[in-house]
């Protein structure tokens, strides 16, 4: 396990110097070898449709398809090329985002806004599937302009608030359910934000239900899942952009509980009795802020009793607690 985890390390290490060194140079390469095989590319946004059909033709080659090798070399060129395209028709500059491991255009347009473009790449070489890349490009765009304008003016303090209301009620419904059935399953939830009319988006939303074998893989891949497929949303009312700001974890146990040098670190004593277990909802969002709720259910009569709300705090992470980037422009 040591061993797996250093050479992990070390990937996203050589990653991230490549990204930061090398970006431009492993660019210019990607185009050329593009070029070689028919698909002419020139850094302008209206070449994304042909370095998006290149991307495709090359997934479904024999080469690509059975080595994993082939595959990150061509997440990798194809990532820094539109990384380039991003830099130089917006502006920006390089980075690399600790919370997500992941290379970054910084700053876009001088506007706070941060662009992922390995993670938009990956998603159309390792699935076949995802945000067309003009699409995505054009996103961008407009959260630029928008910004410059001063259209989305952000007060963080109210929006900690509202996604503070949205979780308290998301508990109430877990409160009801175990009441109903005996049974809550676990849960995300993520939170979006319309900037234009300055409030979380109000539309009917079904949590993912992540199963006890899902948890255990890993929780960090099924937050940013549900993450990224909140971008796909637009506002229920007035159908422009939403910003996804958070996420919200609820379960019942106790292995969702912070951890600390010493281990878990459970509310009470952890002498427990049989006819208790904790509810559990950690909140994180990408305002840097992030609650801990927690309330014991009584197993026969199936109820909640609130017996703690941890204060405001800044998130560390762990093991099931996924830090977000410091701010919610993110694509």
């Amino acid at each position: 396990m040591q061993r797996r985890r250093r050479k992990e390390m070390e990937e996203l290490e050589r990653l991230r110097s490549y990204w930061l060194e090398r970006c431009k140079e492993m660019a210019d390469k990607f185009v050329e070898d593009a070029g070689q095989k028919g698909s002419s590319l020139g850094y302008t946004k209206t070449d994304l449709q042909t370095l998006e059909r290149f991307l495709r033709r090359r997934r479904a080659s024999i080469a690509v398809r059975t080595s994993r090798k082939n595959r990150r070399r061509l997440v990798a060129g194809a990532s820094a090329y539109l990384g380039q395209v991003i830099l130089r028709n917006m502006g920006g500059r390089l980075g690399w985002e600790t919370s997500f491991q992941t290379v970054s255009v910084e700053d876009v347009g001088g506007q706070g806004i941060k662009a992922f473009p390995r993670d938009r790449v990956a998603e159309l070489v390792d699935e076949g599937w995802g945000e067309p890349l003009k699409q995505y490009y054009k996103r961008i765009q407009e959260a630029m302009e928008a910004r410059e304008r001063g259209d989305w003016q952000l007060n963080e303090d109210d929006v900690w608030n509202q996604v503070q209301e949205r979780v308290r009620a998301l508990r109430e419904e877990g409160s009801q359910t175990l009441r109903n059935t005996g049974k809550l399953a676990a849960s995300v939830l993520p939170l979006t934000y319309c900037p234009a009319c300055g409030r979380l988006d109000d539309r009917e939303t079904t949590p993912m239900r992540p199963d006890p074998d899902e948890l255990r893989r890993g929780i960090s891949p099924i937050i940013r899942s549900a993450l990224s497929d909140a971008r796909w949303e637009s506002c229920s009312d007035c159908g422009g952009q939403l910003l996804p700001v958070g996420y919200s974890l609820s379960t019942l146990g106790w292995y969702l509980l912070r951890r600390s040098e010493s281990g878990i670190n459970p509310p009470t004593s952890k002498k427990l009795s049989e006819r208790q277990e904790v509810y559990i909802t950690a909140l994180n969002t990408t305002l840097q802020r992030s609650v801990f709720l927690r309330s014991l259910v009584h197993r026969v009569k199936k109820e909640i009793i609130e017996i703690g709300e941890d204060e405001e705090e800044d998130l560390k992470g762990g093991e099931f607690l996924v830090p977000l980037p410091s701010t919610p422009f993110y694509f």
